[in-house]
Formats: structure tokens, C-alpha cells, sequence
């Protein structure tokens, strides 16, 4: 499933490329200058959501994992990123509270 823009009988596919030709139909709502603001909050949240959802998703029931060696696998796979779930599992209070910090620390764009 992907998103398709039909314009005029002309149909696009590429994500990004429908979000460019939205944004040039009037005022620039999505594409324009980046905000470092923006990209430095951004820096520091994405570790923390990524120690906190990874281990997480690798306990999920998904079909993904119908079996012990699929499941294995993405452990696997993803402890060698961001090291052994265990830890991040057991840091979860402090991570919760570091990202809740984040999350209303007020960002002003």
C-alpha cells in the first residue's frame, strides 16, 4: 500500500515527490528551510525512542514473528545496533522520564 496523487492524468508515487507537488501548488506548508531547532530536538529524542520501542517490539505478536528464529533474528540484528535489550529494559524508568523532559521541554519553533 502507497500513497498515489492522481493530478491532472498524471499519477504520482514517490512520497516525497507528492509532498514537493502540494507544496508548489500555493504556500509552502511541508518543504522550505529546516529548522535546527527542529533537528537538534530531534537528535536527542530519537536514541531515546529507539532504547525504549526496539526491545518492545521485539516481544510484540506480530506475524513477523510467527516463529523463534525470525524473532531470534531481529534481536539479533538489532542488539548489534543498540546493544542488549536487557539493558534498555532495565533503564526504562530514566529513559521514560529523559523523554518526557523532551517532550515538554516547550520547543518554540
Amino acid at each position: 500500500m502507497l500513497p498515489i496523487l492522481e493530478d491532472d492524468g498524471r499519477f504520482i508515487a514517490e512520497s516525497m515527490d507528492i509532498v514537493a507537488h502540494i507544496d508548489h501548488l500555493g504556500t509552502p506548508i511541508v518543504t522550505g528551510r529546516n529548522s535546527s531547532k527542529i533537528a537538534n530536538w530531534l537528535e536527542r529524542v530519537t536514541p531515546l525512542f529507539s532504547s525504549l520501542i526496539i526491545p518492545r517490539i521485539a516481544c510484540a505478536p506480530f506475524e513477523d514473528f510467527a516463529t523463534t528464529a525470525a524473532r531470534a533474528y531481529f534481536i539479533s540484528k538489532k542488539e548489534a545496533q543498540t546493544g542488549l535489550f536487557s539493558r534498555w529494559l532495565g533503564e526504562s524508568e530514566s529513559l521514560r522520564e529523559e523523554m518526557n523532559l523532551l517532550l515538554g521541554s516547550g520547543l518554540i519553533l
